[in-house]
């Protein structure tokens, strides 16, 4: 059985986020896509749930870029 997040529960996320100025790195949205499916790569997780090494190195990867702005000097 899937143990991440339903799409309706991320669409709710989401709108808090736009809906409260809060910058939100969203990683489902934002990693690379498995080839012919709407879905993160699956190269990027052991299971369902873990993220694999590449899986986190992508992941820090999207924190990295949105964190740069208030790091900038």
């Amino acid at each position: 059985h899937a143990l991440r997040a339903p799409t309706p529960a991320l669409d709710m996320m989401r709108r808090w986020a736009a809906d409260n100025e809060v910058h939100l790195v969203d990683v489902d949205a934002e990693l690379p896509r498995e080839t012919g499916y709407d879905a993160p790569a699956s190269k990027h997780f052991m299971d369902l749930v873990h993220l694999s090494p590449e899986g986190h190195r992508a992941t820090g990867e999207l924190m990295a870029e949105a964190l740069r702005p208030y790091f900038a000097q």
